[in-house]
């Protein structure tokens, strides 16, 4: 018998008729270089089981519901499994959030990505050297730390979900070093593949070397009140993310949405979609089946999103919870954008957005500024505009890219922000 068929037996025998069991087994292969050497070479390999269990009760003649979890490990006995069922059980007895259904199954189903012809290790071996060969006398990875999550994720509940994923993830951790003649600069940047692409993966060595070497070449912004500036990917995705969080079925049911189907989100012509990051990453940990959803259309929103919890309470379709943000491009090249002066932004404290107060900002570590003659690094400074007016008047460019979580524009520009 199987662990999921074991407790979902013990959970029947405790009177549990509605439950979530998701079973995760992990292998990760992990390495760690310090200075450019290997100095640890893991691999970890881990199952466990998360098991949610719903209890309905009845209040002034209205049913609602409570929800409990736990984690049951593998060497978990049939007694302890039944003490964590009771204390769930009592737990979720004091919660009484609005009644809603489980995701309803419709057939069996397990995908799995492509096997790959290189082992782990020797993807991340070759990984560290790519990284490595972008290393020069005065900047260099002091240290990497590489992981490969191989993850097979089982769920099965008690409304006939039994779906099944094997997907894959590449992180790598890297701490690039810059040394100046009195100083020695770093920088933190994390990358993440959910896909084999040794080409990505070498530009983004690359790039994480020009970072640091910038960042220690940087001088103080000053003399600068206003100016253009150009987003690149990583913080159009947080952006495009804060622009479409209020479209969420939660903010609908509490009424805090700021706009409605069929409002216009933006005068900008731009276009937002959520979807999974990968074609094997087909359902979501409600088992809600992931297809891709379109929000934002030439500026229109044309549809909410969310889980199925609050799916059922606005009495819509789940889309479930989708990770990859998708935003449409536009038609001129991120060198149109740099024919006057400029801020091209390279590494923030993370991108500042308040919706509900019409605000967009952050605070900056590294910049090119151009003057109109030079280009020089700068850092040190924040910058701040009005949230509507941006997107209004943000010019997207033709350049795409495609990272984990995002695909889309890879620069974006606003113009005349204010600068201190």
């Amino acid at each position: 018998m199987s662990r999921i068929n074991k407790i979902i037996k013990s959970l029947v025998s405790k009177g549990v008729s509605q439950y979530r069991i998701i079973e995760t087994v992990e292998d990760s292969y992990q390495q760690f270089y310090d200075l450019q050497k290997l100095e640890t070479v893991r691999r970890v390999s881990t199952t466990e089981d998360q098991v949610t269990v719903y209890v309905k009760s009845n209040v002034e003649g209205k049913t609602l519901m409570g929800e409990a979890s736990f984690i049951v490990s593998h060497e978990e006995s049939k007694a302890n499994l039944e003490k964590l069922i009771d204390q769930a059980i009592y737990e979720a007895s004091f919660i009484k959030n609005q009644e809603y259904s489980l995701v309803k199954g419709d057939k069996k189903k397990s995908m799995a990505y492509k096997a790959l012809e290189e082992a782990p290790f020797d993807i991340l071996t070759k990984m560290a050297k790519l990284f490595f060969s972008q290393s020069n006398e005065v900047a260099r990875f002091n240290s990497l730390e590489l992981f490969f999550d191989d993850v097979t994720t089982h769920i099965v509940n008690s409304n006939g979900v039994d779906y099944k994923k094997k997907t894959f993830k590449i992180s790598i951790e890297a701490i690039p070093s810059f040394y100046g003649e009195n100083l020695k600069t770093e920088l933190y940047r994390m990358f993440e593949y959910n896909e084999l692409n040794y080409e990505k993966a070498a530009s983004d060595a690359k790039g994480a070397i020009r970072d640091v070497y910038n960042r220690g070449k940087a001088v103080r912004l000053e003399g600068v009140s206003k100016s253009n500036i150009i987003l690149r990917d990583k913080d159009l995705m947080e952006l495009a993310y804060e622009v479409i969080d209020n479209l969420h079925y939660a903010d609908v049911y509490n009424h805090s949405n700021l706009k409605n189907l069929g409002e216009v989100l933006t005068s900008n012509k731009i276009s937002i979609s959520l979807d999974a990051n990968t074609k094997y990453d087909y359902f979501d940990v409600d088992g809600v089946r992931l297809a891709k959803r379109t929000l934002v259309e030439n500026g229109i929103v044309k549809s909410y999103y969310g889980n199925n919890r609050y799916a059922c309470y606005i009495n819509e379709n789940p889309t479930g919870n989708l990770n990859k943000i998708c935003l449409s491009k536009g038609k001129k090249s991120v060198d149109a954008f740099k024919t006057k002066p400029y801020l091209e932004i390279y590494d923030m404290s993370g991108i500042q957005v308040d919706a509900y107060q019409n605000y967009l900002g952050g605070e900056v570590r590294l910049a090119l500024y151009f003057d109109g003659k030079d280009v020089i690094p700068v850092s040190g400074f924040s910058f701040s505009a009005n949230l509507q007016e941006a997107l209004d008047g943000m010019s997207l460019s033709k350049e795409v890219s495609n990272i984990n979580n995002y695909s889309g524009a890879k620069y974006a520009l606003i113009k005349d922000v204010t600068v201190n």
